[in-house]
Parts: C-alpha cells; structure tokens; sequence
C-alpha cells in the first residue's frame, strides 16, 4: 500500500507527514515486517518494525486504561 506524505518542518527538522483515512493502513501496518520509503521510485530508507503488533496492542491498552482516568481538565486552573 502506497500512502502519499508530504514533508514539514518540526523545529529544524525535515519529517514525513502523512495524512490517510483508511483504517486498513494501520491493519497492514502492524502485520508488516518493515516499511520502504520510497521517492521518485527510489528507496529512500526500509524500516524494521519487528514487534510493532505488540507496540500497538500495548499502545491501544494504555489509551483504553486512561480513557476516563482525568475527571477534569489538569490545565484548567
């Protein structure tokens, strides 16, 4: 799966920025092995993700723990 980005700066930093809205990336995501980079047809750099299903997982779980945790605003005062 392709996905287009674009590149922003964060500080003095180039990054990649891509904006998607297809669930299935993040399903492809998890299951793949790696991710290319690619520009202009080139690879730019390939990517491990080994263990990525277990970082998401673990991800998903902290933010359904939290889901309710503050009862107010930490920054309303």
């Amino acid at each position: 799966m392709g996905v287009p980005v674009s590149v922003i700066m964060m500080g003095d930093k180039p990054t990649l920025m891509a904006r998607f809205t297809d669930n299935s990336f993040w399903a492809e995501f998890i299951r793949a092995n790696a991710v290319t980079i690619n520009r202009d047809s080139r690879r730019v750099t390939k990517l491990n993700l080994l263990n990525s299903a277990a970082a998401f997982k673990s991800l998903i779980a902290c933010q359904r723990a939290q889901k309710g945790a503050l009862q107010k605003d930490p920054f309303q005062d």
